[in-house]
Order: structure tokens, then C-alpha cells, then sequence
């Protein structure tokens, strides 16, 4: 799974370059110092970002966009998720338990 991450993207801070004679990838820093925030960034910069501009139908724009009762919804379910990924790191993963604390 890293390894398809690391190469699907320019050379993120937290992938090193390929190492071994099998290939794959190195944590260029500590796991726990990886959030899986830096890696959704790394994957697909702002995929929470804009919901309304990329889901607009058959139009070139959402026709909601001058009075959107759900904009601010999205926005607050991006932002949740976000802190979240901030606060889960590579580490983490390696211990799932840890996972029901954060």
C-alpha cells in the first residue's frame, strides 16, 4: 500500500526514495511523526476542499452557490475530519488499540 502511495505523488516529505534491491519505500522521518493528515496531502491535496465546485451536475458551477444551506455543513465535516487526520499518525496504525483513544 505505501508503495503505490509514495509513487502516485511527487516525493512527499514523510516518503523516502526506494530503497532495496525489492524495491518500496522508507519513512523519511518516524512514523509517529507522520500524521495521516501530511499523507491524504501527499495523495490528493484538498479532497475535502471546495465539495460544492467539484460536484456541480451538468453545470460549470453548483446552482446553489449565492445561498448553499448545506456549504456549511460540509465545511464542518471537512474541517472534523481534518483535525482528525492531524491527530492519527503512521504509528498509530501500527497499533490499531491506540486508534479508540484519539
Amino acid at each position: 500500500m505505501w508503495a503505490n502511495s509514495c509513487s502516485s505523488c511527487r516525493r512527499p516529505t514523510w516518503c523516502g526514495p526506494p530503497g532495496g534491491v525489492q524495491g518500496g519505500y522508507v519513512l523519511s522521518k518516524p512514523a509517529h511523526e507522520t500524521s495521516l493528515f501530511e499523507v491524504f496531502q501527499a495523495l490528493d491535496p484538498g479532497v475535502l476542499d471546495d465539495v460544492c465546485e467539484k460536484f456541480t451536475g451538468t453545470e460549470d458551477a453548483c446552482v446553489h452557490s449565492g445561498a448553499c444551506a448545506i456549504k456549511p455543513v460540509w465545511t464542518g465535516l471537512a474541517q472534523h475530519i481534518n483535525d482528525y487526520l492531524e491527530r492519527v499518525n503512521l504509528g498509530d496504525l501500527a497499533q490499531v488499540p491506540a486508534l479508540q483513544e484519539v
